[in-house]
């Protein structure tokens, strides 16, 4: 009957995401890339010749805007042209709402298997920041995330860094 096999099927899936919550963050997404190394986890993948272009890499928009950075840097308003629209938004938690992209750090997000980070920056009183229409990280929060990370991790894991949409860093 239909009702049994679906009812089967919703059994199967929650026990699938049991199993994989049932593990920490970090070893289950943490070394994925390593995972991919290992014969018994992809037999069919030889990581020995793969390139960057036989991967899907999963990012984080705005990696550097979550709520600890935007809210522990006073809710100041970016130097973008986000800033200037956010002027007329009541209050720092519709700001916030607006601003933020990611529900944790930078850490978080690679331990959550995040490889491909979009960082957008801007220098605001002598500090780099990430920035949409708040600031949010300062760039060296985002790259000691990152180091630790991949200091932790040893080698088979690989970082892709997208710096762009520059606000107030110029050539030279």
């Amino acid at each position: 009957n239909t009702m049994a096999t679906i009812n089967t099927l919703l059994f199967a899936f929650a026990l699938l995401i049991s199993s994989i919550y049932g593990q920490t963050k970090s070893a289950y997404y943490g070394a994925w890339m390593q995972k991919l190394s290992d014969s018994t986890d992809a037999p069919n993948f030889d990581t020995s010749t793969a390139t960057l272009t036989d991967i899907v890499l999963p990012g984080s928009h705005h990696a550097g805007m979550y709520t600890e950075a935007i809210v522990g840097n006073g809710y100041q308003l970016s130097n973008d042209d986000f800033g200037g629209v956010l002027t007329s938004y009541p209050g720092d938690e519709l700001r916030l709402k607006w601003s933020r992209r990611q529900t944790g750090s930078v850490s978080d997000q690679l331990n959550a298997g995040s490889r491909v980070l979009d960082i957008r920056l801007e220098r605001n009183g002598g500090t780099v920041y990430a920035h949409n229409g708040l600031l949010g990280a300062t760039l060296s929060t985002m790259l000691a995330d990152i180091a630790s990370f991949a200091s932790s991790m040893g080698s088979g894991e690989i970082i892709v860094l997208n710096f762009n949409d520059f606000v107030g860093i110029t050539n030279g």
